[in-house]
C-alpha cells in the first residue's frame, strides 16, 4: 500500500480562543487557559515545520473561538474543497472566513 505523506496544513491562530458557550459536553465555559493554548500551539506549528510540512495560517476572527479547529472547515480533495455547514449557529459565522481564505489559496 502506499504511503501518504502530509505536505501542507492549514492552522488557525488562537487570537480569541475562549470557550464561552457550551455545545457539547467537554465544553466547560471559562475552564480555558489561552496562554497555554498559544504556547502549543505555536510548538505544533514548530514541529510541523521541523518534519517539512507547509503550515498556512489564518487568522481567528472575533467572537468565533472555534474557529480555531481548522479540521472541522470541511475537506480538500484535489483543487476542492467541501465546506462544513455546522449544525450549531455559534460555529456557523467560522464558514465565510475560511470559504475567502480557500478561494484565495
Amino acid at each position: 500500500m502506499k504511503r501518504k505523506v502530509i505536505k501542507e496544513v492549514l492552522m488557525c491562530r488562537p487570537l480569541y480562543y475562549s470557550i464561552s458557550y457550551t455545545i457539547n459536553p467537554w465544553m466547560i465555559p471559562g475552564l480555558e487557559n489561552k496562554s497555554i493554548a498559544q504556547t502549543e500551539w505555536e510548538k505544533l506549528v514548530e514541529t510541523l515545520k521541523k518534519l517539512h510540512i507547509r503550515v498556512d495560517v489564518i487568522d481567528q476572527k472575533p467572537n468565533l473561538p472555534d474557529m480555531v479547529f481548522a479540521t472541522d472547515q470541511g475537506i480538500v480533495y484535489g483543487k476542492k474543497v467541501f465546506m462544513s455547514n455546522f449544525r450549531y449557529r455559534e460555529r456557523q459565522g467560522e464558514r465565510k472566513p475560511y470559504l475567502e481564505w480557500f478561494k484565495n489559496h
